[in-house]
């Protein structure tokens, strides 16, 4: 139980770090939902993090990470689990599914998905989201530009 909760702290403050270096965390409001989401380099990812959570280290992927919280003055923030589908379309109109897979630490609930992209590329994001007893799909649509870590 002492790993399981260490790893829920790890992977946390992994994202507190790549939050506060890479970009700050945006949200938006649903009803009596929040999405959490943040876009950024896998290669911000500490390597045995990327590998604990089987996500790959490359300049050219990102990482897209969505939370959904439940904000009804009864329920108190808490995550929830969600159905989660996305997708993403570059300035050419070229548009890529998302895969996201859960991932569950304690209370906590993200929903991850890895692409590939280019340097200083605009990416159009939709994401639909049903929160779990909610009979509302929401949408999210955000852009996000991209860049490439500068090498070390």
């Amino acid at each position: 139980m002492k790993i399981f909760a260490r790893s829920k702290w790890i992977f946390t403050f992994a994202l507190i770090t790549l939050f506060s270096s890479a970009q700050a965390e945006q949200f938006e409001t649903f009803g009596d939902h929040e999405i959490h989401y943040i876009v950024f380099s896998s290669e911000l990812l500490r390597p045995e993090i990327a590998q604990q959570y089987g996500l790959e280290r490359a300049r050219n992927l990102a990482i897209v990470n969505i939370s959904v919280l439940n904000t009804h003055p009864l329920a108190g923030n808490k995550p929830v689990t969600a159905t989660m589908q996305g997708s993403f379309t570059n300035l050419a109109q070229q548009k890529k599914r998302l895969d996201f897979r859960q991932i569950t630490e304690g209370d906590a609930v993200y929903y991850i998905a890895s692409l590939e992209y280019t340097n200083r590329e605009t990416l159009k994001f939709d994401i639909q989201f049903q929160p779990k007893g909610s009979k509302h799909i929401s949408k999210l649509t955000f852009n996000q530009q991209l860049y490439f870590e500068p090498k070390k």
